[in-house]
């Protein structure tokens, strides 16, 4: 079974998911950096690895790959404040209400 696979990765929404995901596991593990910029790291390596790894190496895709990073970085930090967060919250909220 294939969870994630490089056409999905390829994708916005694939990639945003991939950004969120790995972003929530490092920052455990990279406890003095804000989590914005490693999911800005995250991106930028995904990005420009899915540049790399497609046929089509000009400047423009490379400028292309970056702008996309940016938008991905965006997309994953919304992901977190405005839902994971906001469930989480809800979440800590009602089993404080039920103690």
């Amino acid at each position: 079974m294939e969870y994630i696979t490089i056409e999905i990765l390829g994708t916005f929404t694939g990639c945003a998911a991939a950004v969120t995901a790995l972003t929530q596991v490092a920052k455990h593990f990279i406890k003095r950096v804000d989590p914005k910029w490693i999911a800005l790291l995250i991106s930028f390596v995904i990005s420009i690895g899915l540049f790399i790894a497609s046929a089509d190496l000009t400047v423009m895709k490379f400028i292309l790959a970056l702008c996309n990073a940016l938008l991905v970085t965006g997309v994953a930090i919304g992901i977190f404040e405005g839902g994971v967060k906001a469930i989480l919250s809800k979440l800590s909220s009602s089993k404080e209400e039920t103690s």
